[in-house]
C-alpha cells in the first residue's frame, strides 16, 4: 500500500511540474503562425519561410487546402516565402516582409503569386 501511495504521489508531482512548465513556456512563446492557402492548380510540395533566425517548412498542401507554418523567433524579424509546386514551378514572395511574436498571417499562393497581405485575428 505504501508503494502504491509513493507511486501515485510521484505521478502527481510529475504532472504538476509539467503543468507549471507549460504555463511558464506558454507565456514566453516566441512564435508567429503563417496560414498557407493553396489556391494554385497544383499541390504545394514545399512552402518555406526563410527568416533572420532560420527557416520553417510545410509540405504537401493539397489544391484548395490550407497548411500552417510556425515561425519561432524572438521579437520582430524579416522573412520571405518560397513555394514549390508539383508542376516543378517555384514561386517567391517579396523578401522584405516582417512579422513579430504572436502574429497570425494569411498567405495565399496562386499559380503565379504569393500574397501575404492578409492579417488574421
Amino acid at each position: 500500500m505504501k508503494k502504491l501511495l509513493f507511486i501515485v504521489a510521484g505521478l502527481c508531482a510529475f504532472a504538476l511540474a509539467g503543468f507549471i512548465a507549460g504555463i511558464v513556456f506558454e507565456k514566453n512563446a516566441t512564435q508567429a503562425i503563417l496560414t498557407i492557402d493553396n489556391q494554385s492548380g497544383s499541390v504545394i510540395m514545399t512552402a518555406v519561410a526563410d527568416h533572420e533566425k532560420g527557416s520553417a517548412i510545410a509540405a504537401n498542401i493539397g489544391k484548395n487546402r490550407k497548411g500552417r507554418l510556425i515561425v519561432f523567433t524572438k521579437g520582430k524579424t524579416r522573412f520571405s516565402l518560397k513555394a514549390t509546386l508539383s508542376n516543378n514551378r517555384t514561386i517567391y514572395s517579396a523578401s522584405d516582409l516582417s512579422l513579430k511574436n504572436g502574429d497570425r498571417i494569411g498567405v495565399m499562393v496562386t499559380d503565379s503569386t504569393i500574397d501575404v497581405s492578409t492579417t488574421l485575428k
